[in-house]
C-alpha cells in the first residue's frame, strides 16, 4: 500500500500535474486517471489540494509549504461528500 501510494505522489510532482491546480473551480483530470484540485485556506499561506486516482482507487490530501510537501491517504468517501468530487468518486 505505501508502494503505491509513493507512485501515485510521484507521478502528481514528476508527472507535472501540480501546475493543473491553481485555482480551478472543479477538480482537473491530468490524462491518466488522477485528478487533483487547490483549495485556499484563509489566513494561511500554505497550498492545500486533494487528489484521487480513479485507476487505483485512493485518494490523498496534500499540504505543500515552500519546496516542501506532506501527504496522507485519506478515505475516499469521505472526500467524496464534497459536491465537487462526486461524479469523479464512483466506486464508493
Amino acid at each position: 500500500m505505501k508502494r503505491i501510494a509513493f507512485i501515485v505522489l510521484l507521478l502528481m510532482f514528476a508527472g507535472g500535474i501540480s501546475h493543473l491546480a491553481w485555482s480551478q473551480d472543479k477538480p482537473e483530470d491530468s490524462d491518466n486517471g488522477i485528478w487533483i484540485k487547490k483549495y485556499s485556506i484563509k489566513g494561511i499561506d500554505k497550498k492545500f489540494y486533494y487528489t484521487a486516482d480513479t485507476v487505483s482507487q485512493l485518494c490523498f490530501s496534500i499540504v505543500r509549504i515552500g519546496t516542501g510537501a506532506g501527504y496522507t491517504q485519506i478515505e475516499c468517501s469521505a472526500l467524496k461528500k464534497r459536491p465537487e468530487w462526486k461524479n469523479i468518486i464512483v466506486w464508493e
